[in-house]
């Protein structure tokens, strides 16, 4: 069973028994001074006498100074850890907000014209959008239309080669502009293979657009449009083309870089 004291209690008996060493003290029953004996080299006894309270304070004194130090470097540590939190926590703050602010751009199919024999040149449209919340700027295209036989090729620069789109610009938060490219006249042939539901014969649209956002970071996307199957807009007159909602986005070559605004 636990007996507890009141506080005042305690106080009396500390203070008690501080009073009982301090008398004890003063009338010598407590030693001051100890004689300390070793024997030298000569195998002769020496003796010092050394004042316990003076040693005693001495001791004290260098714990206190050795403790302080130890204080000190767990001080300048335990700061050290706080400072850097603090800057990691500053970097990935400042990275998740630019990352919710910048420009995102990315390319959509708009329209295939002139699928059919009239005669004309076949031309492909490309809606270039930006979904983000600041302006985008620096913009720069590079594109390339192709007819390729067989699956989507593996590697980008199989497409086909690519023609830098002259001049650079801005697209705001929503903005768009537009890509307009021109291949050839088909023949009665490859708008046949064209036309097949798998595809024999595709229609593909291409690109890279580089940018840069508000905070100066570049950043690039890659777009892969595939135009091909029977069905097709008619746009009277024997004119043929095929809808944004007809093409397919390829399953390679529509990529983004990584969100390189964790740089300080």
């Amino acid at each position: 069973m636990l007996v507890r004291f009141p506080k005042l209690q305690i106080r009396w008996v500390l203070f008690g028994a501080a009073l009982v060493l301090l008398i004890a003290w003063a009338l010598g029953v407590i030693p001051t001074n100890i004689n300390c004996c070793y024997e030298n080299q000569a195998h002769q006894e020496e003796c010092a006498a050394y004042n316990i309270s003076l040693v005693l304070i001495w001791e004290i004194g260098k714990f206190l100074n050795w403790i302080s130090a130890a204080v000190t470097a767990v001080a300048t540590a335990v700061l050290a850890f706080i400072t850097w939190r603090l800057v990691k926590l500053g970097r990935e703050q400042s990275r998740t907000t630019r990352a919710q602010l910048r420009a995102y751009v990315y390319a959509t199919p708009f329209r295939a014209f002139n699928i059919d024999k009239f005669g004309a040149p076949v031309q492909t449209y490309t809606t270039i959008i930006n979904k983000g919340a600041t302006s985008a700027h620096k913009i720069q295209r590079w594109v390339g239309i192709n007819l390729l036989r067989g699956p989507v090729p593996k590697k980008f620069e199989d497409l086909g080669p690519l023609k830098r789109e002259e001049g650079t610009y801005v697209l705001p938060p929503d903005g768009q502009g537009f890509v307009i490219q021109k291949l050839r006249t088909i023949t009665e042939g490859e708008l046949a293979d064209l036309m097949t539901e798998s595809g024999e014969l595709r229609l593909y649209a291409f690109g890279k657009i580089t940018y840069e956002d508000e905070f100066g970071h570049p950043h690039w996307t890659t777009f892969c449009h595939v135009y091909f199957g029977p069905e097709r807009l008619d746009r009277g007159g024997d004119r043929f083309a095929y809808e944004h909602w007809q093409a397919k986005f390829s399953d390679h070559h529509n990529e983004t870089d990584r969100d390189k605004s964790d740089r300080p």
